[in-house]
């Protein structure tokens, strides 16, 4: 009779899964806080960790920052239009001369990256044919 070969096993989870603190809980260890009185004792006492309730203490708010959804665009899709003329006009401009002239024309403080990501494939760069060489299309 032939042996089976086990099944390779799944490896046990590295930590379990997030506990999420209820808003009311981070309230009253900062108004412990604010009160003067022991919020590393009402931290206990809700299940917090120390360093947890302490990077709360210096928040500004306690909500929750939104996760997925729509994100604002600093480069409107008029603006890329607008660089995709400008590098049709001189397609020797560099990544950070569209920055610099966004900067001044626009009054956008972007990154290079940000402008080569809102390009797309159509906004990159190149360096022109050098004399003498055919150009193939």
């Amino acid at each position: 009779m032939e042996e089976a070969i086990p099944a390779p096993q799944t490896p046990p989870p590295r930590r379990g899964p997030y506990k999420r603190i209820p808003l009311s809980a981070k309230r009253r260890v900062v108004a412990a806080h604010d009160a003067g009185q022991d919020w590393k004792s009402v931290a206990r006492a809700n299940g917090i960790n120390e360093s947890t309730a302490k990077g709360w203490l210096m928040l500004d708010s306690l909500t929750p920052k939104q996760r997925g959804g729509y994100k604002p665009r600093r480069l409107s899709p008029q603006l890329v239009d607008t660089m995709e003329a400008w590098v049709e006009c001189d397609c020797q401009s560099t990544f950070a001369e569209l920055k610099a002239r966004i900067q001044v024309d626009y009054d956008i403080v972007v990154s290079e990256t940000t402008i080569h990501r809102a390009g797309g494939a159509c906004l990159h760069l190149q360096t022109p044919p050098l004399r003498g060489t055919a150009v193939q299309r």
